[in-house]
């Protein structure tokens, strides 16, 4: 076989695997072609039921679609048609019956339901409950009944116009109705009665009551007795009663019982503007608020129980302004459901409250009322009250009435009226000082001489005044009256110092040294002056026992100078006594410094003059950390009314080096100078070594828990640790100092402190067996078990043992109490990026930012700083590992969020991240220059 050619049964076999292929092809193309595709049109069927809330059927009620009538119930108040439009537009139906503001409406969209056959149109079902019609309209309209008898059985169809007519020997004369149903009265000759069994088989019954053959062969021979009139059928004389047929429609089979629809739409309205609505029974609790007077609120209120609960709607208005306006501000309504009625109105009427009637009086006429600065209305007549009306909603109003004539003393009085609750009527008076009517003179005497006659007792033309002359006596010698000019000059003194003086809101001004004075002139011309009353309020309020007084000023008319003396009793400061066992000791009194104690019997003295408190919190500070233990001591003291000197102790324990341990004559012969005290520090039968030149072990650690070492200064030294569990070495340097140097290599319980792990890890300091141990220990009950176990994770990926830390922090994610708080997926999504599992730490910061709304306000701001500067961190590292120009793209808008939440100094360097990432972008091809 030549070079590159193929095998017969290798070509015979690749043809039949192509030829698989096509037929499997042909097949998925016939099964997609034969698929049936939903059509948008459709003829869709409707049925309607319209019924009474007794569940009666109600005939002869018009369904329109879409305003166009398409026919109407039958007796039993059913209607079945059909209805062609198109897919997915909505209908409007209406079921419109007798009387008014009797129909219903009811939407409903097209739809088109798959089933096994394809695609079939749905069912439109319509349950309407109306109102049944009149006994007239059920009957069938007024005159057609009363044809069937009674007083028109004789009338115009028996044998009236019709009956001498055209149609007078027809059938309507002589035929089914003269003998008939209707010709007969009230069914006296119908079938029954003239008919077959009256008359006989041989047509022989003719007559009055003659039956519907022999009225059949009358109406034959077409005679009648002229005129247009037909003959009255005559009465028999004995009548028998005869059995009456029974004309009336057979009753229609009950409809059957509809379940309810379990939908109601209560329409709620309000004659005010605002209300809010709630709702007790109801999905929510509130419904909404009316926002215009007489407008409404439709609720739809779904509730498919054979018997629905009552609704209880509440009407609320809220504000003072309401409350003020209104007699009552809430309303309650219960709302009983009926499963045949879908439609409620509830509506709530609020009463306004009457306006406050004022009634203003006056004993003088010509008297303007002011409300403000605005004139309302003049008191014409003292007998008249002026009535003013007020709508407004205050507590109380101020009045002014000013009179007319400027010589009616005062010149304006002020009335308040304080409004109390449910009372709507008020009186004021007001008495004002109206002029003195001036006396009129006597009139001039007449000169003498002339015709006026002689005066007794003088001769001449004058009279003569007593006192035997014609000129009056002089008045009598002293200085001249002069008239007070109101003015009143108060000079006011204090004994304290900083004190304000005010005269209502005015300030009058500052007494500013203790014993200084200040002097105020005061003006009021009216002869009974007002009261003056004077405010002093101290400057530094907490000096004083009192932070302000008040001091009333009677005041005389003609009297010009007064004194008047103000005296501030001084606060007494607190007096704290500070002691303490040790010396150096320094003390804080509500983290201020007060000082530091000397000695043991040497107290501390402190006085506090700040404001007054309930409790002062003092802590005494050891001088030495490393020496005296504990290292504050806090003491809360309550402040007693009336006591102002306390003793307080803060008590120290000197800390106890240990055991002394003392090396060979030779060990560290070879470092000379000065040595210090180094205390090693471990738990319970643990044995220190001394490596280096000595080699030397150097004691078993007893109860204390604690040896002590002399070593040379400036040194490093190296000491093992041997316990049960293994040993432990630390190399550390003796430094200089004046007390001991204290190494710790773990007491008991000492390990395991979270919070000092904590800084360990974030320092990346590498931990122990035994914290790393007691981290594992922490139970999944404990509230610290999730903090302990990231801890340890970061620890792993500290270490380089990702798989470590991977394994712990996806235990942690999987757990659903972790997964929905967005405190802990915040803290896990940046664990996972410091252990570089970036798509995992994507993950659980998009969990985070979904429940962003979840974090606390106090806290929020915070928490998405940090998570958008971590998803920005984080998509820029994927990047570099996947070299994906979205994810750049991703870590820019994260950065721009940032940018636009973090706080005013941060800022700048938010905006600066946001260029570089901008200008990345553009350099990989992602941004357009």
């Amino acid at each position: 076989m030549p070079k590159g050619s193929q095998s017969p049964n290798v070509w015979r076999h690749s043809m039949k695997v192509l030829m698989g292929l096509l037929t499997g092809l042909c097949i998925l193309a016939a099964l997609s072609a034969c698929k049936p595709s939903r059509p948008s049109v459709g003829v869709f069927p409707i049925k309607v039921i319209v019924l009474t809330s007794d569940q009666a059927g109600i005939p002869n009620v018009s369904v329109q679609i879409n305003t166009k009538e398409i026919g109407k119930t039958d007796k039993y108040g059913t209607f079945v048609g059909t209805h062609k439009g198109k897919v997915g537009t909505s209908v409007r139906i209406k079921v419109v019956g007798v009387g008014k503001d009797n129909f219903f409406v009811f939407k409903k969209p097209l739809k088109m339901r798959k089933t096994q056959r394809g695609w079939i149109p749905q069912e439109i079902k319509v349950n309407a409950f109306l109102q049944p019609a009149t006994m007239d309209a059920a009957a069938g309209g007024g005159d057609k009944v009363a044809q069937a008898g009674g007083d028109n059985a004789g009338g115009d169809k028996a044998g009236g116009d019709k009956a001498g007519g055209d149609k007078a020997g027809g059938d309507k004369a002589g035929g089914d109705k003269a003998g008939g149903d209707k010709a007969g009265g009230d069914k006296a000759g119908g079938d029954k009665a003239g008919g077959d069994k009256a008359g006989g088989d041989d047509n022989s019954g003719g007559g009055d009551n003659s039956g519907n053959q022999g009225s059949a062969k009358s109406a034959q021979t077409n005679t009648g007795t002229g005129g247009g009139l037909a003959q009255a059928p005559k009465k028999p004389d004995n009548p028998q009663p005869s059995p009456v047929r029974d004309t009336t429609p057979p009753t229609p089979p009950p409809a059957p019982a509809t379940p309810p629809s379990g939908k109601y739409e209560i329409s709620i309205k309000s004659n005010t503007a605002n209300a809010r609505v709630y709702c007790r029974g109801c999905r929510r609790r509130y419904l909404g608020k009316i926002r215009d007077a007489g407008g409404a609120l439709v609720y739809s209120h779904k509730d498919r129980r054979s018997q629905p609960r009552p609704l209880k709607i509440e009407f609320r208005l809220l504000g003072r302004k309401n409350r003020c306006e209104y007699k009552e501000t809430r309303i309650k309504q219960e709302v009983v459901l009926d499963t045949g009625r879908q439609q409620y109105e509830v509506s709530a009427n609020f009463e306004k409250k009457p306006a406050k009637r004022i009634e203003v009086t006056s004993n003088v006429a010509g008297i303007k009322v002011y409300l403000g600065r605005k004139m309302q209305g003049e008191i014409t007549d003292p007998a008249t009250p002026y009535v003013l009306e007020y709508t407004k909603c205050r507590r109380s109003v101020r009045l002014t009435l000013r009179p007319s004539d400027r010589k009616v003393r005062p010149r304006r009085i002020r009335k308040s009226v304080r409004f109390r609750k449910d009372e709507y009527s008020y009186k004021v008076e007001a008495k004002f000082r109206a002029p003195k009517p001036k006396v009129a003179k006597a009139p001039a005497m007449p000169s003498g001489g002339g015709d006026t006659p002689a005066l007794p007792g003088g001769g001449g033309d004058t009279p003569s005044l007593p006192g035997g002359g014609n000129t009056p006596p002089p008045p009598p010698p002293g200085p001249t009256p002069t008239k007070f000019d109101g003015k009143y000059k108060i000079t006011i003194t204090s004994n304290a110092a900083g004190i304000w003086v005010y005269r209502g809101r005015r300030r009058l001004g500052l007494i500013p040294d203790a014993g200084g004075s200040l002097v105020y002139t005061h003006k009021d011309r009216r002869k009974s002056p007002r009261t003056l009353v004077l405010r002093f309020r101290a400057k530094n309020r907490f000096a004083y026992m009192q932070k302000q007084k008040t001091v009333r000023v009677s005041l005389e008319y003609g009297r010009a100078d007064y004194q008047v003396q103000v005296s501030f009793d001084k606060r007494k400061p607190l007096q704290f006594t500070l002691k303490s066992n040790t010396p150096g000791v320094v003390v804080y009194v509500n983290r201020k410094k007060a000082g530091t104690i000397s000695g043991p019997d040497k107290p501390l003295t402190y006085e506090y003059n700040g404001r007054p408190m309930r409790r002062a919190n003092i802590e005494f500070r050891s001088p030495n950390r490393k020496l005296f233990r504990p290292s504050r001591v806090r003491q809360r003291i309550r402040i007693e009314s009336g006591r102002y000197a306390y003793e307080v102790t803060g008590n120290f324990t000197e800390f106890d080096p240990g055991d002394k341990v003392v090396l060979k004559p030779r060990c560290l012969r070879r470092k000379r100078g000065r040595r210090r005290v180094v205390v090693l520090k471990a738990s319970k039968g643990t044995r220190f070594v001394l490596k280096g030149d000595c080699n030397e072990p150097l004691a078993k650690v007893g109860k204390s828990g604690r040896i002590r070492v002399s070593l040379p200064t400036g040194t490093f030294q190296r000491v093992w640790a041997v316990r049960s569990g293994g040993k432990t070495q630390k190399v550390f340097e003796v430094s200089k100092g004046g007390g001991p140097m204290i190494v710790s290599f773990g007491g008991p319980g000492r390990r395991c402190s979270l919070g000092r792990i904590k800084k360990k890890i974030i320092n990346k300091i590498p931990l122990e067996e035994e914290e790393v141990r007691c981290l594992k220990k922490v139970r999944p009950n404990n509230k610290q078990h999730f903090s302990a176990q990231l801890f340890l994770a970061r620890f792993y990926c500290q270490q380089k043992m990702r798989a470590n830390g991977y394994s712990l922090l996806n235990k942690l994610g999987s757990k659903a109490r972790n997964r929905f708080n967005p405190y802990r997926t915040l803290q896990l999504g940046i664990e996972f990026g410091r252990c570089k599992k970036y798509t995992s730490a994507v993950r659980f910061l998009k969990y985070t930012e979904q429940r962003i709304n979840r974090f606390s306000p106090a806290d929020r701001t915070q928490n998405r700083i940090a998570l958008y500067r971590s998803m920005a961190t984080i998509y820029e590292q994927l990047y570099y590992r996947r070299k994906n120009t979205i994810d750049l793209t991703r870590a820019l808008k994260s950065a721009e969020r940032l940018a636009d939440i973090v706080p005013g100094g941060q800022k700048a360097a938010a905006r600066k991240e946001v260029s570089r990432l901008k200008k990345l972008i553009t350099q990989k091809g992602g941004l357009d220059d």
